[in-house]
């Protein structure tokens, strides 16, 4: 399934998602002729920020979103979308409804050929994750878009890759019992200095200025090979016990 050169809109729940999970997909979809557009439910005022100095969740707001608004630009993002809801409420029902909103108001402004997002893992059970990801996958299946689920690498999906998310789960809202990690269906090749400066514009994020403090050294290496995501089944050719797309591995 070829996934370059289209209308891509990804979902994320806080800024430097985009850049973990989808920032080399991204430069080489602008580079084939497509458009990004990114939509980021919250501004992660709850994430630990890395600063000399201790920061309000107002200051770092503020930081976060001129990193992303950076980010955007090196990305090649056609538009940015910022929710500005509450970092670790996206599960509330004003707050989901907010974003199912927002984001319907979005696409219908960008026209996505396909919807990207995380899956029912949510990588690393983060709460807002996975309901960003609940509300994306069901705006695709309203659409009637392909959905694609962000996928840690291979590398992070045995037990030390597990132990390592943990380790990051210090600052959010996580669900008790983290979910099997879904495995992929498409491989992307990518630039990993490219995606390396991406993730470091994020600087109030970095720990000892290292986007992958705490995680084994081959999965780092691996995030800045190749991106993965898997291909999810339409709910409702799923509900007639069939499936809209096969469910190939292939590389772009």
């Amino acid at each position: 399934m070829h996934i370059l050169g289209k209308r891509l809109l990804v979902v994320t729940a806080h800024p430097d998602d985009e850049s973990f999970l989808a920032a080399g997909t991204m430069l080489k979809n602008a580079a084939a002729g497509g458009k990004n557009f990114v939509f980021c439910a919250t501004l992660g005022e709850r994430g630990k920020a890395h600063l000399k100095t201790e920061r309000s969740s107002a200051e770092l707001k503020r930081i976060r979103r001129r990193e992303l608004e950076r980010v955007s630009k090196f990305l090649r993002v056609e538009a940015l979308k910022l929710g500005d809801l509450p970092d670790g409420g996206l599960s509330e029902r004003k707050h989901r409804n907010a974003l199912r909103h927002g984001l319907l108001a979005f696409s219908a402004h960008v026209k996505p050929d396909m919807v990207l997002g995380f899956g029912r893992d949510g990588i690393s059970g983060h709460l807002d994750h996975i309901t960003a990801g609940d509300v994306a996958a069901a705006l695709a299946e309203k659409l009637g878009v392909p959905y694609l689920a962000f996928c840690m690498s291979p590398e992070l999906q045995d037990s030390r890759g597990i132990q390592a998310l943990a380790r990051r789960r210090a600052y959010g809202v996580y669900i008790e019992h983290h979910h099997a990690l879904e495995s992929p269906d498409i491989i992307v090749q990518i630039d990993g200095r490219r995606k390396l400066k991406a993730l470091k514009i994020h600087a109030s994020q970095l720990e000892r200025g290292d986007p992958f403090h705490n995680m084994p050294r081959p999965a780092a290496r691996a995030m800045l090979q190749a991106e993965y995501f898997a291909l999810r089944a339409s709910y409702t050719q799923r509900a007639r016990g069939g499936f809209l797309y096969t469910k190939k591995r292939s590389k772009s």
